[in-house]
């Protein structure tokens, strides 16, 4: 139990599960913990009443199993402090990647508007290829909202929403599809204006 407990955790879902393992672990030994020292006690008990001669090595012991309610007790309490130590550092990294997040999510916007720029064929494939990056971009970020909310779960933190994305989302989806097949043509009629075919001279296969 004491390993268990010292072992620090690595992350949230880790963070939960010693958190229930040190309650569980405290309210299962608290029994235990009582009824060792009246065992404890007894024992004293009995060897006055026999007039037992103490050895140093019954002394140690029997001090050793009274120190041992303690010692659970001592590692129960050092285990939950710490728990609340390492709670504070992964809220604190929590929000830094949230904060992050937050820039990467000015980032998108900007492209987007780069997007909404599209006028000429001519820009196509260059505007094609930023939409499908902004695409995989906003696929992405939806990933780590669902992260978010399950780390802030887990750490009994308000659930962050997250509207902007979900705003950028709907209004790219009309440009993404307007370039996925401006795309697809550009690249269709390049293939076909650049094949062997179109470029026979028809007067010399005549001949």
């Amino acid at each position: 139990m004491q390993q268990r407990i010292e072992k620090a955790p690595t992350n949230e879902l880790e963070l939960v599960e010693l958190t229930e393992f040190i309650e569980k672990s405290k309210s299962e030994t608290k029994q235990a913990q009582e009824d060792l020292l009246k065992i404890v006690g007894d024992h004293h008990i009995m060897m006055d009443d026999f007039s037992f001669m103490y050895q140093e090595e019954d002394i140690e012991n029997a001090l050793g199993m009274k120190c041992w309610p303690a010692s659970i007790q001592e590692t129960i309490n050092d285990g939950r402090d710490k728990i609340g130590t390492v709670t504070e550092d992964m809220v604190s990294k929590l929000e830094q990647d949230k904060d992050e997040f937050g820039r990467n999510m000015q980032s998108y916007k900007d492209t987007f508007k780069k997007i909404q720029t599209f006028n000429s064929v001519d820009q196509v494939i260059p505007f094609a290829k930023d939409a499908k990056i902004l695409d995989n971009n906003i696929k992405d970020a939806s990933i780590s909202c669902e992260q978010f909310n399950l780390r802030e779960a887990r750490l009994n933190q308000p659930l962050t929403q997250y509207p902007d994305l979900e705003t950028l989302r709907t209004e790219f989806i009309p440009f993404f599809d307007l370039l996925d097949t401006a795309y697809s043509a550009t690249v269709n009629l390049t293939d076909y204006y650049q094949s062997p075919l179109v470029n026979q001279e028809y007067e010399t296969m005549e001949d």
